[in-house]
């Protein structure tokens, strides 16, 4: 058996980390950008959701108007009332809603590219080291 060099270890043990980030590094890449498209989808439904409340809040606006020109206090007030709770709750929706979607972008796999940056890092110290 020939002696073999100090820089076949290295070589060996850089084979095996490379091959090991190449099996590992899709499958995490991946991982994140599903996870923030999740997120951007459900930011998309609560807007949506804004819309049809604000949609709610105007007939219920327009509603109040219409028995507020019928001369009956009680009913327009309620009216009223109800389509200010509507806004709100619209206004609610949408601000979380676009919350969601601004935290889901941009959808780049941000944490499995500091993990294989850092991997590169400790790569060429342990290549230096050797």
């Amino acid at each position: 058996m020939p002696d073999r060099q100090p820089g076949d270890r290295v070589s060996e043990v850089f084979s095996e980390q490379v091959g090991a980030l190449a099996r590992d590094e899709p499958r995490d890449a991946l991982r994140e950008p599903r996870a923030k498209a999740g997120q951007a989808g459900i930011g998309g439904a609560l807007i949506v959701f804004a819309c049809v409340l604000a949609l709610y809040a105007g007939a219920a606006f327009v509603a109040g108007i219409g028995l507020a020109l019928s001369g009956v206090l009680p009913s327009w007030l309620a009216a009223v009332f109800t389509g200010l709770a509507l806004s709100g709750r619209g206004r609610a929706c949408r601000l979380r809603g676009a919350d969601r979607i601004r935290r889901a972008a941009p959808p780049v796999p941000e944490q499995a590219l500091s993990g294989v940056r850092s991997g590169g890092e400790a790569a060429g110290r342990a290549a230096r080291e050797q």
